[in-house]
Order: structure tokens, then sequence, then C-alpha cells
């Protein structure tokens, strides 16, 4: 199975410089490639339908080639967010949140 890192989500109850709203999640985010370490600050609003592990805990997040092959490593499946272009998972492995996700 290959990866590729993708970024660090840090969740955040602080406004951050140059977030952009995501309305069906209800969270703002920032832009990983803007910050050196990858960060990616996640403010989540009251509302969101998120898990209140992901709303609350760190996260890393990693491109993979096969969600079928990433999703044998996981012990919890958390939250799924299917796209046009891409599906992406919450899971937890090894008691960690990683988030995967797989371009279509």
């Amino acid at each position: 199975m290959a990866l590729e890192f993708l970024h660090v989500g840090v969740p955040t109850t602080q406004q951050m410089p140059n977030e952009t709203y995501m309305e069906p999640l209800k969270v703002y985010i920032t832009n990983p490639d803007d910050h050196p370490f990858k960060y990616e600050f996640l403010r989540y609003v009251p509302g969101t339908d998120m898990p209140r592990c992901i709303t609350m805990e760190p996260h890393v997040a990693f491109k993979v080639d096969s969600m079928e092959e990433a999703l044998k490593c996981a012990q919890e499946d958390l939250y799924t967010i299917d796209l046009p272009d891409c599906l992406i998972k919450f899971v937890r492995v090894d008691g960690a949140i990683l988030e995967l996700t797989e371009m279509k």
C-alpha cells in the first residue's frame, strides 16, 4: 500500500488567518500548504456532525492508492466524506486518528 503524507489536522478554537468556511462540515479550515509543518487548523462550529473525537484530537492525513487496503489497518471507522473527485475516511489506527484520501 502506497501512502503520501498530506497534512496534520489540528483542532483549534481560535480564529486563524486565511481560514475558509466549509458549510457542509461546519468547519473553518486553513490551507496546510501555507504552514511550514503542513498543519491544517480546523475550527468547528456548533452543529457539525463530525464525531467529537475528530473535533477534539489531532489527525494525520495521507493519500492512499487503495482505500480498501488502507482500511485493513483500521480498528474503527469514524467518518466518511464522499466527494465527486475523492473518498475521505477518518479512521482509528492503533489509537491515532488518520484521515485517508483516495482519488477517484
